[in-house]
C-alpha cells in the first residue's frame, strides 16, 4: 500500500492503536482522488489469494472497511472543499481555485461529458495512460471551456491559441495568492505549451517526455477549475440581472 501511495505522489503511514489500525494519508486530493484506480486491483488480489472460504471472508471484509473508510474521508473532504469554494464565490466574491478533480460546471450541464472524460485521464495517467491520449484529453476539455466563455463569433475564428490571450487578458487565469513556483509557471503560457505538444505529438510524431506531460496536465486541471470558476461566476452574475428590482 505504501509503495503504490509513493507511486502517485501520496505519504501512507499507520500504526497499531487498541481498536485496529490508524492510517495517515497526506499530499495533493487529485492524488487521492487517483489512489483507488492503484489500489484498489492489488487489494482484491491480495485478498482473493487466500483459499480457504473463513480466510477468504476475513480478508474481504479488512478489504470493505478500507474502501468504505477511505471514500468516507475523501468524501467528506471534498465535500467540505467544495463548500467552502461555494461560500466564498458566493457570499465573499472572492476567486477561489480548487485543486482538485471533482469539476462543477454550473449551469453549463453540457460539459460534463468533457470533463468526466478529462477526469478519467487523469486519473488514468497516474497508473499509465499514452501521453498523447493525456495531452488530447487535456487539450480539448480546455478548449471547450474556453468557448464555454466566449462569444460564437470568437469560438469559431479565434485559435486556441487566441482564446487562451483572450482570456489571459479578461484575468481568467490569474492565481491570487498562489505562488507561480508551486504550478510550474504560468498557467496561460503552459497551456500555449500543451498546443504545441498535442501539435507535435498528433501531426509529427515527437512525443514529450512523462515529466513535461504531467507538469503540463496538473495545469490543465487548475486552468479547467479556473474557467470553471469564471463560467460559474458569470452564470451567477446573469442570474442576478435576470431578478427583478426589490421592492
Amino acid at each position: 500500500m505504501q509503495r503504490k501511495a509513493r507511486e502517485v505522489g501520496l505519504r501512507l503511514s499507520y500504526r497499531k492503536i487498541e481498536s485496529g489500525f490508524y492510517v495517515d494519508l497526506n499530499g495533493p486530493l487529485p492524488a487521492m482522488q487517483a489512489l483507488p484506480r492503484q489500489l484498489y486491483p492489488g487489494l482484491d488480489a491480495i485478498a482473493d489469494s487466500f483459499g480457504a472460504p473463513p480466510k477468504l471472508r476475513d480478508r474481504r471484509r479488512i478489504l470493505d472497511r478500507i474502501r468504505d473508510a477511505f471514500e468516507e474521508r475523501l468524501a467528506d473532504m471534498v465535500e467540505a472543499i467544495n463548500d467552502v469554494v461555494g461560500h466564498l464565490e458566493t457570499k465573499e466574491g472572492a476567486t477561489v481555485i480548487g485543486h482538485s478533480l471533482d469539476f462543477d460546471p454550473g449551469a453549463k450541464t453540457h460539459l460534463v461529458g468533457t470533463l468526466a472524460a478529462f477526469q478519467a485521464a487523469v486519473i488514468q495517467s497516474y497508473s499509465g495512460i499514452p501521453v498523447r491520449t493525456l495531452l488530447e484529453e487535456c487539450h480539448t476539455v480546455i478548449e471547450h471551456l474556453m468557448d464555454a466563455l466566449l462569444v460564437p463569433r470568437s469560438r469559431n475564428t479565434l485559435s486556441f491559441e487566441q482564446k487562451v490571450e483572450v482570456l489571459r487578458d479578461r484575468e481568467i487565469f490569474a492565481a491570487p495568492g498562489l505562488p507561480v513556483d508551486m504550478i510550474g509557471g504560468e498557467i496561460d503560457a503552459q497551456l500555449i505549451e500543451l498546443k504545441d505538444f498535442r501539435r507535435d505529438s498528433k501531426h509529427r510524431g515527437q512525443v514529450p517526455k512523462a515529466p513535461d506531460a504531467e507538469r503540463l496536465a496538473d495545469a490543465a486541471v487548475m486552468a479547467v477549475q479556473m474557467l470553471l470558476t469564471a463560467i460559474r461566476r458569470e452564470g451567477a452574475d446573469r442570474r442576478s440581472k435576470s431578478l427583478p428590482p426589490p421592492r
